[in-house]
């Protein structure tokens, strides 16, 4: 994004908003990713004690949604923003890193996001996943669950986190939350916290 680019204007926050959606509302003017942190922030933790889950789709982009910085999340993005076993399995590791490293220090937040207008929805068209599949792409099964559908997906993605035995036990100091990113408006809003 071009430096002076301006986000959309956003609405008001309301005080009991979860710190990411207070994060987007505190009106990020521009993006500059030329930026380099001071040393403060050269730890193995993100400054912002964030994870982020989100979408591959580059109209998603976390510094301009939420003014999200080098160095301040830690950002996995895969198709649709989904909570698949390889990102279970990167969380597995920060969360174990931060029990056996770091066990004094401030959880962080998990913030899975899903947008709407996602192309992962198009799985859900059996014609087009039954070619996937035939591609060699996931199976047919594994394709349609991963099609973003609303907050009806996001809300999935926050149960599977809080219920994964491999999070277990560091997951229930962990703040997980399921948020979703409208293209139209540039809002996002809480689906689940």
């Amino acid at each position: 994004m071009p430096a002076g680019h301006r986000l959309p204007a956003l609405a008001a926050h309301d005080a009991h908003d979860p710190p990411i959606v207070r994060r987007q509302h505190a009106g990020v003017e521009s993006f500059q990713p030329h930026r380099h942190h001071r040393a403060r922030h050269r730890t193995h933790h993100p400054f912002g004690q964030l994870y982020l889950i989100t979408c591959i789709d580059p109209r998603v982009e976390p510094a301009a949604v939420l003014g999200v910085r080098l160095g301040e999340a830690i950002v996995a993005r895969n198709l649709g923003g989904r909570v698949t076993p390889a990102v279970i399995k990167d969380l597995a590791w920060i969360v174990h890193l931060h029990e056996e490293k770091a066990p004094d220090a401030d959880w962080f937040e998990i913030a899975v996001i899903h947008h709407t207008d996602c192309g992962s929805a198009l799985l859900a068209d059996d014609d087009l996943r039954a070619g996937y599949a035939a591609r060699g792409g996931w199976d047919e099964q594994t394709s349609l669950k991963m099609a973003v559908l609303s907050s009806k997906t996001v809300q999935e993605d926050v149960a599977k986190l809080r219920s994964t035995p491999e999070l277990a036990p560091g997951i229930g100091n962990i703040a997980v939350g399921g948020y979703a990113y409208d293209l139209a408006t540039g809002k996002v809003t809480t689906v689940v916290q």
